[in-house]
């Protein structure tokens, strides 16, 4: 686990990683909550940077890779707070015009 909330101690923000090898596929999967409202995509990005960078010290404690090197799958969930600046109507409508609308949304 890596905390990311108040003071980095606080739990109410943060990621939790479990991993496993079935095989020869190394399998890793992440559970986060990450800062919310619109305007904190700079403390969003920061956790995962956090989270990111406290998972691969406790893996073995190296600085030498990152631990989104060492798997061949990784799955990222959980409650992310990223958000589209559009109203919901705005939104569905770009979605139904097909790639255009799409690539509209991914500036976001």
């Amino acid at each position: 686990t890596e905390a990311t909330g108040i003071a980095g101690v606080y739990g109410n923000k943060g990621g939790v990683c479990v991993s496993f090898s079935i095989r020869e596929t190394r399998l890793c999967f992440v559970g986060c909550h990450l800062a919310a409202h619109q305007e904190n995509i700079e403390d969003r990005n920061a956790n995962y940077a956090e989270i990111v960078e406290g998972i691969t010290d406790k893996i073995d404690g190296r600085k030498d890779f990152w631990f989104t090197n060492e798997y061949h799958h990784i799955f990222w969930a959980g409650d992310l707070n990223y958000r589209i600046d559009y109203d919901r109507q705005k939104v569905v409508q770009l979605c139904y015009q097909g790639l255009e609308g799409w690539r509209e949304l991914y500036k976001y």
